[in-house]
């Protein structure tokens, strides 16, 4: 415990629950939100024999910080995410077509014809543990390396 004080330079130690309170959203002192992340799976999408580009790689990972907590999709449009990545909003929709494909991005709702995605919960989950298995119960797999390069 004072490891951990001394860890955050305070002195004041945020201790992690136990028991039935363990399974709740934790959130680390003076911090924001903390993702599940399927750590394996990512070394294999951020592999060089994947299929998939260091574009696919960096809007993948844009959904994964921006996505809301639990199974909620990104609200926002490809232009908006391509203005942020500095990438052409053609670009942005090509990636998410691909990340779609490969099962690493979900459509979650659509309105008109704009559609919202959100983490594949098998791959990354912004919630306790609990809400993360409830999530991942029957999602497609994810796909890796990328169909094209795996046929």
């Amino acid at each position: 415990m004072a490891r951990h004080a001394r860890a955050l330079g305070d002195g004041a130690a945020s201790p992690r629950p136990r028991g039935a309170a363990a399974d709740e959203l934790y959130m680390w002192h003076r911090s924001r939100r903390h993702t599940n992340t399927n750590k394996r799976l990512c070394e294999e999408i951020w592999d060089k024999g994947s299929g998939y580009t260091r574009n696919d790689r960096d809007v993948l990972s844009f959904f994964f910080y921006n996505a809301p907590p639990g199974e909620g999709p990104v609200k926002k449009s490809f232009a908006e995410i391509a203005d942020q990545l500095e990438m052409k909003a053609i670009t942005v929709g090509r990636c998410v077509r691909k990340l779609e494909t490969g099962n690493l991005l979900l459509p979650t709702w659509k309105v008109g014809r704009t559609t919202f995605y959100r983490p594949n919960p098998l791959l990354n989950y912004d919630g306790a543990s609990a809400q993360q298995r409830a999530a991942a119960f029957g999602v497609p797999v994810p796909l890796v390396p990328y169909p094209e390069v795996a046929g």
